[in-house]
């Protein structure tokens, strides 16, 4: 039995996902398969095993068993997660042993600071009841909380706070216990130089760490330069 929960936004019914049912299927099974914290799975290689580190968010896709799960056509299911990428719900690493699937704005799914018991008693003459609308006041404090949580890893990045899911404080403390600060600011700096950064890609966390798993695995040459990749 699996345990856990994942938190849905209503609007999901107004998406290009929720009009395709198979497509919707996949998306859920993605949502409900993803770590809701980083451990490290075994995967059988060519080499024996090896433990392959797997963060919140993310899980260890393969084509055929998840299609048997969900009784789809490998094809098919394959063609999904393909359109789910390019729609930018997802992005998907892979090499010649096994996929690592991504939920892109993971802690969006996760985060249940937001939600709220309804009051026991009846809101005063200056409380906002169910039928007001909120407050500019509210309105500029979320602002101002939203502005507050942006990493400073990204303070002077111009072109790169300007993603539409930005770098939060506590995605930029991971990826500097992960990879080190020196490699962290080398590949922000490389994106903020990419001209095409926004257009092709949604979220600075899963692009930087995409951009340096790829760099890692093509700098093995002294002559290496480094390349720009688009997140889906």
């Amino acid at each position: 039995m699996r345990i856990g929960w994942v938190s849905l936004h209503r609007k999901i019914i107004d998406s290009r996902v929720f009009a395709n049912e198979g497509l919707l299927k996949v998306w859920i099974y993605c949502l409900c398969r993803a770590n809701h914290e980083k451990n490290y799975v075994p995967i059988t290689t060519g080499k024996g095993t090896t433990e392959v580190e797997v963060n919140a968010g993310e899980f260890i896709f393969g084509r055929n068993i998840v299609a048997k799960e969900l009784k789809m056509n490998p094809s098919t299911l394959y063609k999904r997660m393909q359109k789910l990428e390019k729609y930018g719900n997802l992005n998907i690493i892979s090499n010649t042993h096994y996929s690592i699937v991504s939920i892109c704005n993971w802690d969006s799914y996760q985060d249940n600071t937001k939600i709220k018991e309804q009051p026991k008693e009846h809101p005063s003459n200056n409380q906002v009841t169910a039928r007001e609308q909120p407050s500019n006041t509210e309105n500029n404090v979320n602002n101002d909380n939203n502005v507050n949580n942006i990493s400073p890893l990204v303070k002077n990045l111009e072109r790169v706070n300007k993603m539409e899911n930005p770098l939060t404080v506590e995605q930029g403390e991971r990826l500097i216990n992960d990879y080190g600060e020196e490699v962290v600011m080398s590949i922000l700096k490389d994106m903020e130089n990419y001209k095409n950064l926004i257009k092709n890609n949604v979220s600075t966390n899963l692009t930087a760490r995409k951009w340096i798993k790829r760099n890692a695995e093509r700098n093995q040459d002294k002559s290496y330069q480094p390349e720009y990749y688009a997140e889906r």
